[in-house]
């Protein structure tokens, strides 16, 4: 089974509203992945929403282990946020919308 990180969102803006970074249609293209049998991790902070519909949830993780789940997974998909800039350094292909 192929496995994949989301990172749907970006750091929210200093009013304290969603970033336009964020993508609106992360619950349609989990909907497709599932459809595709592959296994979605989804990564962020606390307090950023848990999409539905994902197999599992790894927030507030370090670097190091974050590197460990990323080199881990086949791919990933992000917005423009520090993950697509953290999975360059350690060489790591993905997808960013």
């Amino acid at each position: 089974m192929n496995k994949i990180i989301i990172s749907p969102y970006s750091r929210k803006l200093k009013n304290n509203k969603p970033n336009p970074k964020d993508y609106p249609f992360f619950p349609e293209l989990i909907k497709e992945l599932r459809s595709l049998n592959i296994y979605i991790i989804q990564i962020g902070v606390d307090g950023e929403t848990k999409l539905e519909n994902v197999n599992e949830y790894q927030f507030n993780l370090s670097l190091k282990e974050l590197e460990k789940l990323t080199l881990y997974v086949d791919t990933f998909i992000s917005v423009d946020n520090f993950y697509p800039h953290f999975c360059n350094l350690i060489n790591k292909s993905g997808i960013v919308i």
